[in-house]
């Protein structure tokens, strides 16, 4: 199963919500916690263009987005699709 990196904020229900979502579906995760930590919060400005709200994730260092990216990703049946190594550009959904 594909490789994702999340990052989140601890004790954030959107963080757990995200994290719960990919390792339903078989995601292996590596988690990043931004919480207390400007070094990674840079970090994750810089490779979402701006943003630095948790959750963000990125599959195979490809952007997926945050949180409700993969709700609606999920609801289209993308995300299962793109875990098992489709790509979003060529989906059928």
């Amino acid at each position: 199963m594909a490789a994702v990196t999340l990052y989140i904020r601890r004790d954030d229900p959107r963080s757990a919500r995200a994290r719960n979502l990919l390792q339903r579906r078989g995601a292996t995760l590596s988690l990043i916690d931004v919480t207390d930590d400007p070094v990674r919060l840079g970090e994750l400005s810089e490779r979402t263009g701006g943003r630095t709200h948790a959750p963000q994730a990125f599959l195979e260092g490809r952007y997926l987005g945050g949180l409700d990216e993969l709700i609606d990703m999920e609801e289209r049946g993308a995300l299962e699709w793109m875990l098992e190594g489709g790509h979003e550009a060529s989906s059928p959904v």
